[in-house]
């Protein structure tokens, strides 16, 4: 089994996959690994950061199973945080 540091190693789809399967550590790093980015998104609306966040990486969670392409996560993401922050409530 895969663990610690190891998983800042794998890619993104391995983390997907992982992260599917309910690993936790897996889906705490693929959150991480793209927390600044969200969070820039966030400054740039002139929202809140951390809400920004949290309201992403739960969308990404209930649509993980459906996300096609893979290799545009990033863009997903940046995609949704800007939805995000464009919502009256954050």
């Amino acid at each position: 089994m895969v663990s610690g540091p190891i998983y800042t190693r794998l890619t993104d789809d391995d983390l997907i996959a992982l992260s599917r399967l309910g690993l936790p550590d897996a889906w705490k790093t693929l959150t991480r690994r793209y927390e600044r980015l969200i969070r820039a998104v966030a400054r740039r609306s002139g929202c809140d950061g951390e809400d920004v966040y949290r309201a992403t990486c739960e969308r990404l969670r209930e649509d993980l199973d459906a996300l096609r392409d893979r290799r545009s996560l990033a863009s997903w993401l940046v995609s949704t945080a800007s939805a995000v922050s464009r919502r009256s409530d954050i």
